[in-house]
């Protein structure tokens, strides 16, 4: 996929998504799985932006884990939004081939 693809919310539904799924991971892990989704290279900045907003707005809980490095935990509200994320996606694309 190309960066076109690569917009905000998207790209935050994404990532939101792989904390859900993963137990607790670093936010290298994370960065691995996007790079690999959109098949480009994000920075560890905008992971790592992007993450601590998550966290400011109660989606995801930060971990420290020794002081320095940090894992992230999905949130019950976070959890929600990909649910309900998805949900809107199947509603929306029920019927196409």
């Amino acid at each position: 996929m190309s960066s076109e693809n690569t917009d905000t919310l998207g790209f935050e539904i994404t990532l939101l998504t792989f904390v859900a799924n993963k137990y607790e991971p670093d936010a290298t892990a994370v960065l691995e799985e996007m790079n690999a989704w959109y098949d480009t290279e994000f920075g560890y900045q905008r992971i790592y932006g992007t993450l601590e907003r998550f966290n400011e707005r109660g989606l995801v809980k930060k971990i420290s884990i020794d002081g320095r490095s940090n894992c992230y935990m999905i949130t019950q509200k976070g959890a929600t939004r990909v649910k309900r994320h998805r949900e809107l996606v199947e509603q929306q694309t029920e019927g196409l081939a």
